[in-house]
């Protein structure tokens, strides 16, 4: 009788172990890139003028109430050269009342940053404050 030589544990598995290594690699490389990107970003300027003038805004506190917590996730671009730059972004919000979003354009100018549109939008209602209009003349428009 001929005996068959069994294949060891790593001759059985190397296939897979070679694939989820790599993978996994590849997956945590992802994940460090997207963080690192996100990390930069949320600490810009601009993000930081938005955020802060959406948390001390009375229909943005009033809609979501306090704390108000950015959420992870955003959309949009910056881009900055030196003195120079651009924004705009839409920013995620969550407060213990509700969510909505803060939508930013900005530009940099001479090292300074300038907003052209500051506009929240209650997720819950739809209704967009532009919180750039002093508090006395508020414009608010409905759902579109």
């Amino acid at each position: 009788m001929e005996q068959v030589a069994q294949r060891t544990w790593w001759k059985r598995n190397q296939a897979w172990v070679i694939a989820v290594t790599i993978g996994g690699g590849m997956l945590l490389s992802l994940v460090l890139i997207l963080g690192f990107v996100f990390n930069m970003m949320k600490s810009s300027d601009a993000y930081q003028m938005a955020l802060r003038a959406a948390r001390v805004h009375p229909a943005v506190t009033a809609a979501l109430g306090t704390p108000i917590e950015p959420g992870f996730l955003f959309s949009g671009n910056i881009k900055v050269s030196g003195p120079s730059g651009y924004a705009d972004i839409a920013i995620p919000l969550n407060g213990p009342n509700g969510s909505g979003t803060v939508y930013c354009v900005a530009e940099k100018s001479t090292g300074v940053w300038s907003m052209h549109q500051l506009v929240f939008e209650d997720s819950k209602s739809g209704q967009r404050t532009d919180l750039l209009v002093p508090q006395g003349n508020r414009s608010d428009t409905s759902p579109h």
